[in-house]
């Protein structure tokens, strides 16, 4: 898989999370996980920890709702923040419900920065970059960082939504068995598509060469499939791949699904996993 095969319509991503913007921190809690965790793991490093007293601009990129403007502001505590995001609805809730005094706020695409070369002091990025094309996002982080600028982000990587996409494929075997033909011609895309790990390494190595990474595996659970799929709606994160359905996903398709992500079920209810790459810059 290459990063064309992920292709997102940059609108109709902006429009998927504008229209989540509202619900987002309710339902966004392995996010806002992941988010401080990674601050903590980047802080086991004494030279981040050191040189992040230090900076005086901090880009939030992808920022969303700002979630985590708090733990930015004591990561970075003399630095003027700067949230940016391509859905405008993110940035209205963002500006109703931060705290911060030292934000300002900037609707643009990650790919295509309206900002200074070397003119950013650190980048931060959490659940955001998945949505892009890598190569393009490190174009342009290397090119508006300061020399020996920060970097630290995370994104998602193949595996993500592992149980829906098994959940699907069972569904579309079925659905061939019973009408006696693949469904593969017509079958969509399901589920959002992600890099593997050797992949996303590859690209961000080609301008960050000076990188250390971790993976790390969160999961949820949830009571039942509909649940599931909600709380992925409801944090703009529906299926935006090219070849994804278009309308209604036909009932009995459906129902298949649900049959097989029952078959996952545990104690803690169904599985939803998340795999998650966290780079910060040595």
């Amino acid at each position: 898989m290459t990063e064309s095969n992920l292709a997102i319509d940059r609108s109709t991503l902006a429009a998927s999370f504008s229209k989540a913007a509202n619900d987002y921190d309710a339902l966004a809690q392995i996010q806002f996980k992941t988010g401080c965790e990674l601050l903590a793991w980047a802080n086991q490093h004494s030279q981040f920890a050191t040189t992040s007293q230090q900076a005086k601009l901090l880009l939030d990129l992808g920022c969303g709702t700002a979630q985590l403007n708090r733990q930015l502001q004591q990561q970075w505590p003399q630095a003027h923040i700067l949230g940016l995001d391509l859905a405008q609805g993110m940035l209205q809730q963002a500006k109703r419900g931060h705290l911060a005094v030292s934000n300002s706020w900037l609707c643009a695409d990650a790919e295509l920065l309206p900002l200074a070369d070397q003119s950013i002091d650190a980048i931060y990025s959490n659940f955001a970059l998945q949505w892009c094309e890598l190569d393009k996002v490190m174009v342009e982080a290397k090119r508006v960082l300061k020399p020996q600028g920060q970097l630290l982000f995370t994104t998602l990587l193949e595996g993500t939504l592992a149980e829906l996409q098994f959940a699907w494929q069972q569904a579309d075997s079925k659905l061939a068995a019973t009408v006696g033909k693949s469904v593969s011609a017509s079958a969509s895309v399901h589920v959002n598509r992600f890099l593997n790990q050797q992949q996303a390494l590859d690209t961000i190595e080609q301008h960050f060469p000076e990188i250390q990474f971790q993976t790390v595996t969160y999961t949820e659970f949830f009571p039942d499939v509909f649940s599931l799929m909600r709380s992925i709606k409801g944090i703009g994160a529906r299926n935006l791949n090219s070849g994804r359905a278009n309308g209604l996903t036909g009932k009995q398709r459906l129902a298949a699904m649900q049959q097989a992500y029952e078959t996952l079920r545990t104690e803690q209810g169904l599985p939803l996993s998340w795999q998650v790459l966290m780079i910060t810059r040595t």
